[in-house]
């Protein structure tokens, strides 16, 4: 399999950006960035922003969408999507790579999105691939409804990478690090400098088996990051995922930013 990359102009491929986003999240047409945006987004001049597809051979299987900030050098990441069979092939990674190049061509330095703090897949991408830090955790900080979402509060990290910053990868196995950290899980609130916070192994899976158990995922692990994120300060600084005891088993790191 080869996969291209290119930015996406003409309206055959806006059209197909509009379809991907109904594929791969569920949403309906209210909630789909509309061919109207779209095209004022990708204009050369003057430039509101980068939509980076990913084609195997012209059929349109991924894509990146970045806006333009009112802060200097500051870049919003607005999406960023893959067809679920081209999953787990880096197809995310690359994407993100070639638009990454294109955005410090033009003076990026900083990028800031969001992401899903329960998928496993995300977390993954940005923590070792691409390199950050979690700045704060939103609950339901987007109202959209869809087929994927059945009523689940779409809570989100709010995540920043500096362009140029090379990835740490973990230093340790999931089995290790649960030797080493605490992890705090509703019932367990450790004050320890650094500590674990499980999430799904792979949340689509479990979505699509049992809403319910991910509704429960949601609520405990929102107060878990409201209180260590946004409250005591704590920093995400890494994810470890591995097989442990027959199933995937996912935690994020986190540590106390001033020593307590």
């Amino acid at each position: 399999m080869k996969i291209g990359y290119r930015e996406l102009k003409r309206d055959e491929e806006l059209k197909a950006c509009v379809a991907l986003q109904e594929e791969i999240w569920g949403l309906d047409p209210y909630n789909v960035t509309s061919m109207i945006t779209l095209t004022a987004m990708t204009m050369d001049h003057p430039r509101l922003g980068l939509l980076m597809g990913a084609f195997d051979d012209e059929r349109l299987v991924g894509f990146s969408f970045f806006l333009a900030s009112l802060e200097p050098h500051n870049v919003y990441g607005h999406m960023l999507g893959v067809l679920k069979e081209y999953r787990d092939r880096k197809v995310g990674v690359e994407i993100l790579n070639v638009s990454f190049e294109r955005l410090a061509e033009v003076g990026a330095k900083r990028i800031v999105w969001t992401y899903e703090p329960l998928e496993s897949r995300n977390a993954h991408v940005y923590f070792n691939h691409i390199g950050g830090r979690v700045l704060r955790y939103h609950t339901a900080h987007f109202g959209v409804g869809g087929t994927m979402h059945q009523g689940m509060p779409l809570d989100r990290f709010i995540f920043e990478t500096r362009l140029g910053v090379t990835p740490s990868l973990p230093e340790f196995s999931v089995g290790d690090a649960l030797k080493r950290y605490p992890v705090a899980d509703g019932r367990m609130w450790p004050d320890d400098d650094g500590l674990l916070v499980q999430i799904p192994g792979d949340l689509q899976e479990l979505k699509s088996q049992d809403m319910d158990a991910a509704g429960q995922w949601r609520m405990r692990t929102r107060g878990i990051f409201e209180d260590y994120i946004n409250r005591r300060r704590y920093a995400v600084e890494g994810f470890l995922s591995g097989h442990e005891k027959g199933e995937r088993r996912s935690y994020y790191l986190l540590r106390a930013r001033e020593k307590k």
